[in-house]
């Protein structure tokens, strides 16, 4: 993709501004953590997120590190989130995977026991997001094994959930995700 994806307007709305809005609904807080043109983010998030960051339930953190990879923004919001929140279990979402309905979250949420990595699947396909119990990520901070946080998590003990929406398989890596996206999110 030519474009910066978090920022790809689709109904009006950047595409990280419908993921944010979906986890927020399904989830108990989102810690968003930018990189690469922080200020276009941090402007967005503050005109359309005003009354969740004003409530306590969004969180803006910024990662120095982002141009070594996912990886480390990953790391970041893990750790703002262990911090701010201390929850017992952390979604991890992409900016770019916009279609996870909120129902996903709530799921998922039912289903945790805090013992392995529950992953939503759609017919057999596991999607976004993981969700990831909070004493397993212990040791993450100092990870930098292949495949970055895919790799680590294939370390871990998982279960996957049943998902009803193919949403969760969705993110725009391709002008044709893109154009699925927006037939979805229009």
């Amino acid at each position: 993709m030519k474009e910066f994806k978090p920022l790809i307007e689709i109904g009006g709305l950047p595409l990280f501004i419908h993921t944010v809005t979906s986890a927020l609904a399904g989830s108990d807080a989102v810690v968003l953590v930018t990189g690469h043109r922080a200020d276009d983010i941090e402007k967005s998030a503050g005109t359309r997120l005003s009354g969740q960051i004003s409530g306590g339930r969004f969180l803006l953190v910024h990662n120095a590190d982002y141009a070594e990879g996912m990886l480390t923004s990953m790391k970041t919001g893990i750790a703002a989130a262990l911090e701010y929140f201390a929850p017992d279990g952390i979604f991890l979402l992409p900016a770019d995977c916009c279609c996870v309905p909120c129902d996903v979250f709530v799921r998922l949420k039912a289903e945790f026991t805090g013992e392995s990595v529950l992953y939503p699947a759609y017919r057999g396909q596991s999607g976004h997001p993981p969700l990831i119990p909070s004493e397993l990520l212990s040791d993450l901070a100092a990870y930098s094994g292949r495949d970055g946080l895919r790799g680590y998590l294939s370390q871990l003990p998982g279960k996957e959930v049943a998902a009803e929406n193919d949403g969760i398989l969705l993110d725009a890596d391709t002008q044709e995700d893109l154009a699925q996206i927006r037939s979805r999110l229009e």
